[in-house]
Formats: C-alpha cells, structure tokens, sequence
C-alpha cells in the first residue's frame, strides 16, 4: 500500500502555487492535524516544510515566526528519520527565514 500524504497537503501546495495564502494556510493546517492524528511522522515533515515555505514566500511578516518553527520541526523530523534530502531542505529553509542566505525561488521536491 502507498500513501501520499494527505489531500490537503496536495491541496495547500496547489493553493500556493495559485498565489493563495490564506486557503492554502487552511489546507496545510488540516493536513498537519490530519498526519499528526494518524502517526505519519515523514508526512507530517514534508508539510511543515512546504507551510513553513509557503508561509516565507506569501505570508506576512508575522508569519516567520511560525514558519522558523514548522521548519525547524521539520528539519528536526527529518533528521531523525533519516530523511537526509528533506533535512537539508529545512535547514536551509530555517537559514533563509532567520536571513542568513538569501531568499530564492522555490524548487521542486523529488521523491
């Protein structure tokens, strides 16, 4: 059996491609009570990471605070699952949000 995360997950991605924060906050909030409920723990990582990006590149200022730590649990997550591509990801993502690298345009995640 395969699991792709949850749909909201899917669905807060699609809304931020469509330049839609607040939908898209609403998905990834769902999706994060979604995988936490179930125990999907590298789900669950994949979708702090892609809030905490969504939350640099189209939220408010206010929003940082909470995307440095959906990306800090998410790069803390994926350590310690082993999830070595996804760890460097959120820690670069944590490294852009605190402004120690520039910003830059999102890329595409392989799976």
């Amino acid at each position: 059996a395969l699991f792709y995360g949850s749909v909201s997950h899917h669905l807060g991605g699609l809304a931020t491609l469509l330049s839609r924060p607040a939908a898209a906050t609403a998905h990834y909030e769902e999706a994060l009570a979604m995988h936490t409920r179930m125990g999907a723990r590298p789900w669950l990582a994949h979708t702090q990471h892609d809030f905490a990006r969504m939350l640099l590149e189209h939220g408010e200022a206010s929003d940082r605070d909470r995307a440095l730590q959906l990306a800090g649990d998410a790069s803390t997550a994926a350590r310690e699952l082993g999830m070595a591509n996804l760890a460097e990801r959120a820690k670069a993502l944590q490294q852009e949000i605190q402004g120690a690298i520039p910003l830059r345009p999102r890329q595409r995640r392989s799976r």
